[in-house]
Protein backbone atom coordinates (compact mmCIF):
# COMPACT_ATOMS: atom_id res chain seq x y z
CA UNK A 1 0.00 0.00 0.00
CA UNK A 2 1.59 3.25 -1.12
CA UNK A 3 1.75 6.49 0.77
CA UNK A 4 1.74 9.66 -1.28
CA UNK A 5 2.25 12.33 1.39
CA UNK A 6 5.60 13.58 0.10
CA UNK A 7 4.71 13.79 -3.60
CA UNK A 8 1.49 15.74 -3.27
CA UNK A 9 2.60 19.34 -3.69
CA UNK A 10 -0.12 21.71 -4.93
CA UNK A 11 -2.71 18.98 -4.44
CA UNK A 12 -4.91 17.92 -1.56
CA UNK A 13 -4.39 14.82 0.57
CA UNK A 14 -7.37 12.57 1.27
CA UNK A 15 -7.58 9.53 3.54
CA UNK A 16 -9.74 6.76 2.12
CA UNK A 17 -12.77 5.99 4.28
CA UNK A 18 -15.03 2.92 4.51
CA UNK A 19 -17.19 2.52 1.39
CA UNK A 20 -15.09 4.95 -0.67
CA UNK A 21 -14.40 4.22 -4.32
CA UNK A 22 -12.27 6.27 -6.67
CA UNK A 23 -15.44 7.16 -8.56
CA UNK A 24 -17.16 8.52 -5.43
CA UNK A 25 -14.03 10.36 -4.30
CA UNK A 26 -13.63 11.90 -7.76
CA UNK A 27 -17.26 13.00 -7.81
CA UNK A 28 -16.95 14.49 -4.31
CA UNK A 29 -13.97 16.63 -5.35
CA UNK A 30 -15.12 17.48 -8.88
CA UNK A 31 -12.37 15.62 -10.71
CA UNK A 32 -12.22 12.45 -12.80
CA UNK A 33 -10.99 9.02 -11.75
CA UNK A 34 -8.26 9.35 -14.37
CA UNK A 35 -7.08 12.65 -12.87
CA UNK A 36 -6.79 10.96 -9.47
CA UNK A 37 -4.92 8.03 -11.00
CA UNK A 38 -2.55 10.38 -12.83
CA UNK A 39 -1.30 11.88 -9.53
CA UNK A 40 -1.33 8.54 -7.67
CA UNK A 41 0.92 6.12 -9.57
CA UNK A 42 0.84 3.77 -6.57
CA UNK A 43 -2.78 2.90 -7.39
CA UNK A 44 -2.29 -0.01 -9.76
CA UNK A 45 -5.86 -1.29 -9.68
CA UNK A 46 -8.45 1.53 -9.47
CA UNK A 47 -10.95 -0.96 -8.04
CA UNK A 48 -8.70 -1.74 -5.09
CA UNK A 49 -8.10 1.05 -2.57
CA UNK A 50 -7.80 0.60 1.17
CA UNK A 51 -9.33 2.25 4.21
CA UNK A 52 -6.66 4.55 5.66
CA UNK A 53 -4.78 4.85 2.36
CA UNK A 54 -3.67 8.43 1.76
CA UNK A 55 -4.12 9.61 -1.81
CA UNK A 56 -3.62 12.87 -3.67
CA UNK A 57 -6.61 14.72 -5.02
CA UNK A 58 -5.60 16.98 -7.91
CA UNK A 59 -6.66 20.57 -7.65
CA UNK A 60 -8.56 21.92 -10.60
CA UNK A 61 -8.67 25.61 -11.37
CA UNK A 62 -11.98 27.21 -10.55
CA UNK A 63 -13.95 28.30 -13.59
CA UNK A 64 -17.22 30.14 -13.80
CA UNK A 65 -19.89 28.29 -15.68
CA UNK A 66 -22.36 30.27 -17.74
Amino acid sequence: MGDNRNGCQKNQLYTVQAWDTLFLIARRFGVTVQQIRDVNPQIINPNLIYIGQVICIPTVPFSWRN
